[in-house]
């Protein structure tokens, strides 16, 4: 059968996309605890809790924090095609890297690199979109990137999801 002839096998392509989420949303969940622990240890709710709520710092010291714990698992197997090899924080912006077994997956889902790139961008929009755990990100307008790489580590994609994404 040629590549051409070959239908795509949406289920292996959905169930990827689920363990990408499972994975993001825990990590969203632990910076969301992690903010609200250092406001209540660290803040005077009388002066001024919301300037540091918001400030550069705050958010930046947040996502290193919870990166370097993310870091500490990884890599982490989500499947068998994907594995999460780590996150680097910047400001307000945290990269997340994924190693994809793209030979075996493209084979086993019978469909190729773009549409893949293009199915697992559109889930992770709607995940961001309806997903309460990423409302700490909304709130503090930081910008995930996910880049994705082969075994060899040769770049495949990446992509941006950020704030500005909330609304169709």
């Amino acid at each position: 059968m040629t590549k051409e002839n070959k239908k795509p096998n949406n289920w292996i392509i959905t169930l990827i996309l689920i363990f990408v989420a499972l994975i993001a949303g825990s990590i969203v969940k632990e910076i969301s605890k992690d903010i609200g622990r250092s406001a209540a240890n660290n803040i005077n709710v009388k002066s001024g809790a919301n300037e540091v709520l918001e400030s550069d710092e705050f958010v930046n010291a947040m996502l290193k924090n919870t990166s370097e714990k993310l870091n500490k698992q990884c890599p982490i197997k989500i499947d068998k095609y994907t594995t999460a090899l780590g996150a680097l924080p910047f400001d307000r912006k945290v990269i997340y890297r994924y190693q994809l077994d793209i030979n075996k997956l493209i084979e086993d889902s019978n469909t190729d690199l773009t549409t893949l790139e293009n199915t697992i961008k559109q889930n992770m929009i709607t995940n961001f979109r309806s997903n309460p755990s990423f409302d700490t990100f909304k709130k503090h307008d930081v910008e995930m990137e996910y880049q994705y790489t082969d075994l060899d580590g040769k770049f495949l994609f990446k992509f941006v999801i950020n704030k500005s994404l909330t609304t169709e």
